[in-house]
């Protein structure tokens, strides 16, 4: 008898826990960064992790995570047969990031546009960026080489993000949601990010 007690208390307890776990969710993302004024263009990825702090019934999410980031940008120039003029006056430059956003969500919206979410958190991470400090012209019979000295810095970098998406269920457990970012870092770095989300709640 008190087998079978302790043995059904131990279901209790793991079905206790699963109903719990059920407040977890992972996601990936992926799509489009604009760097500064938008003249670089670039593309993001994300892996995220968030826990709804709320368990009520009928309560709106507020959800605890973070998500690791990275954002590549670049500005080309044609380094071969350069246009005339032009392709001597325009510069290239890369830009590379790496941070942790820790932020909280929170759904505004129950009855309509119950997929709307607000997220705002900070940013703390690393960037690594590439621009010219001098640019030369050589010409090598019918063909022109643009020849350039890359300046390279690294440094870390921390700021802040707000974003605005809308969740769309495509499973009891799985939805995708299309989501708008901006970020500001310590460097002057302003980011426009447009990406779509595929999110898993377990």
């Amino acid at each position: 008898m008190k087998k079978g007690s302790v043995f059904l208390g131990l279901l209790l307890l793991a079905a206790n826990s699963f109903a719990q776990s059920y407040q977890h969710r992972a996601s990936l993302s992926a799509g489009t960064v604009m760097f500064g004024s938008g003249d670089i263009g670039g593309f993001g990825f994300r892996a995220g992790y968030d826990r709804n702090l709320r368990r009520g019934e009928g309560a709106a999410p507020l959800l605890l995570g973070v998500e690791v980031a990275a954002d590549l940008g670049i500005r080309k120039v044609q380094a071969v047969n350069p246009p005339a003029g032009s392709g001597f006056n325009e510069s290239f430059y890369q830009t590379a990031n790496a941070y942790f956003f820790p932020k909280l969500t929170y759904y505004p919206m129950r009855r309509f546009l119950s997929g709307l979410f607000l997220s705002s958190g900070l940013t703390a991470g690393y960037t690594m960026q590439s621009s010219e400090l001098a640019v030369s012209r050589q010409d090598l019979g019918p063909v022109v080489y643009r020849r350039s000295v890359l300046d390279t810095k690294s440094y870390w970098i921390v700021g802040y993000g707000v974003e605005a998406g809308y969740d769309i269920e495509l499973a009891s457990r799985v939805w995708i949601a299309p989501r708008f970012s901006l970020f500001n870092f310590s460097d002057g770095e302003f980011l426009n990010v447009l990406m779509i989300k595929a999110a898993y709640r377990f």
